[in-house]
């Protein structure tokens, strides 16, 4: 029988559906968090209109953290560039007018993974639902400073009258940024293509989310 002839399909819907209840519970939650990691995949590479979020690597459970130095502002960046650590902070903080976000005291210091690329980094706590289901509340995402912003990144970006942003690049010209969300609930977000407006860009995000379910 060729389970692709539709003059099968009754037969091969019963098999599915007496396979599926024969299924345990821990069968069935493995099976739709690996439904849950193909979706994933495929919107990392179909997108929303056509652009794909690029370069997003998924790492299961947990950041491994270090306590932070007392060493602030660039001292800092510096030192954890040195010591392949990324500093931490939380995504909705706001630097104040005249200063950066690594400027803000860091919750600790985050080692980066084996085999990524030497750079500055500072690693972000997601808040919110806007950017499900590449990112959940909780997440952590490790941001590379720096870099200019293309189509399909997913950037964080700064508006300093809402702190800082997580979106993806959907448009660009070289007056401004339009950064959408994964999730249709929120509207597109304008930022101006000038210093300091982008952060830089989301390479990977640590993701105790895609574990549980």
């Amino acid at each position: 029988m060729d389970p692709r002839d539709p003059l099968h399909a009754r037969w091969f819907d019963r098999r599915a559906a007496a396979a599926r209840e024969a299924l345990s519970l821990d069968e069935r939650a493995a099976i739709a968090a690996e439904a849950r990691a193909f979706a994933l995949s495929l919107l990392a590479r179909t997108g929303r209109e056509g652009h794909a979020p690029r370069g997003v690597a998924l790492v299961a459970g947990a950041p491994v953290e270090r306590p932070a130095p007392r060493v602030a502002g660039r001292d800092a960046m510096h030192a954890a560039e040195l010591a392949r650590c990324a500093l931490r902070f939380d995504l909705a903080v706001a630097a104040g007018v005249g200063r950066e976000l690594w400027d803000e005291p860091a919750t600790s210091w985050v080692e980066l993974p084996p085999g990524l690329p030497a750079g500055q980094h500072v690693a972000l706590t997601v808040r919110g639902d806007s950017m499900e289901p590449l990112l959940h509340a909780g997440d952590t995402i490790l941001v590379k400073l720096g870099g200019a912003a293309a189509v399909g990144d997913v950037v964080v970006a700064r508006r300093p009258e809402h702190g800082h942003i997580v979106k993806r690049v959907a448009a660009a010209t070289p007056e401004r940024l339009v950064l959408a969300s994964l999730n249709a609930s929120y509207d597109e977000v304008i930022v101006p293509q000038e210093p300091g407006a982008v952060v830089g860009t989301v390479v990977l995000r640590w993701c105790a989310h895609g574990r549980a379910q």
